[in-house]
């Protein structure tokens, strides 16, 4: 019973040393990577798509807002459906084109096109 006790444990410590193999020599692959491009400024990281607010993408806004509060609708979430951004990116939106003079200035809590 300890011959096989002992074969067990000699091939599970060749498996492990191949491994041990592989990942130190992945290491070095790596190292050499990270060598070749050390001191070159990285890319900044991506967090998402900001979208460039034009007259026209305002103009579109204003389109759609209108449309559904004329309908009865809640137009600020018409908005974010509609172009795919958050609620907070379309009220900003629709205060932009307030700004910008393509929907009507209203009180708090009043929604007039």
């Amino acid at each position: 019973m300890t011959d096989k006790i002992l074969d067990a444990i000699r091939s599970r410590r060749a498996v492990i040393a191949r491994e041990v193999s592989r990942l130190l020599e992945e290491d070095r692959r790596l190292a050499a990577t990270e060598s070749a491009y050390e001191g070159t400024p990285h890319p900044p990281i991506r967090q998402g798509y900001k979208r460039r607010v034009t007259d026209a993408l305002l103009k579109q806004v204003a389109d759609v807002y209108r449309e559904n509060n004329e309908a009865g609708a809640f137009p600020t979430l018409a908005v974010a459906r509609e172009f795919n951004v958050s609620r907070s990116t379309s009220a900003r939106w629709v205060g932009l084109a307030r700004s910008a003079g393509k929907l009507p200035r209203t009180k708090q809590g009043e929604s007039r096109s």
